[in-house]
């Protein structure tokens, strides 16, 4: 992304701290502190679209769907907002963690290679999945500690998921949410 930044310069539009970034082909999505996405094309580094008024807290994380590229997945507090980017602003689902806790806040999400699982975590240690075919969350564990990244990587039939943050362990799920290995890494 960083050669594509080089190449098309900077994108001016939020009013306060961007927090989070994606791009697929030559578009580019960024989640904001002024509680904003802001939709960029690449090729003329120009806003193309702002959702906005839709939510009540900052950005905290973004990401897109590989397998269907025109959806779009936002993080807002403790909840995700999906949505259909060819009929914006309009959500197409919502993605509830059951955290009682107001001041949880989800930090990270993100999708696996094939588009069928989405991974999210908070400030709280709370990890769940999400398959975005059926809109079924599971929590999938809670470590009592802050987590800041999550990553899929597909092996054959499993999903392994990379959670890290305080504390760094490796959790490999299989495509039903069933943990098959966890591994804590020094």
């Amino acid at each position: 992304f960083r050669s594509l930044l080089m190449k098309f310069g900077n994108l001016y539009g939020h009013t306060d701290g961007v927090n989070c970034l994606t791009y697929w082909n030559t578009v580019a999505a960024s989640g904001s502190d002024d509680h904003t996405v802001r939709l960029w094309d690449l090729n003329t580094s120009s806003c193309i679209s702002v959702i906005d008024g839709v939510f009540d807290k900052k950005i905290t994380s973004i990401c897109h769907n590989p397998r269907m590229t025109k959806q779009l997945y936002v993080a807002c507090g403790n909840r995700i907002l999906e949505f259909d980017l060819r009929n914006l602003p309009s959500i197409v689902s919502t993605y509830n963690n059951d955290i009682e806790d107001p001041s949880a806040s989800i930090t990270c999400m993100c999708i696996d290679p094939e588009g069928y699982i989405m991974g999210s975590c908070d400030n709280m240690g709370n990890i769940s999945i999400h398959n975005v075919y059926t809109n079924e969350t599971t929590p999938i564990m809670n470590k009592d500690r802050s987590i800041h990244n999550l990553s899929f990587y597909r092996q054959g039939k499993n999903i392994s998921l990379l959670a890290s943050g305080d504390l760094s362990t490796l959790y490999n799920y299989s495509m039903t949410g069933e943990v098959l290995h966890k591994t804590v890494l020094p």
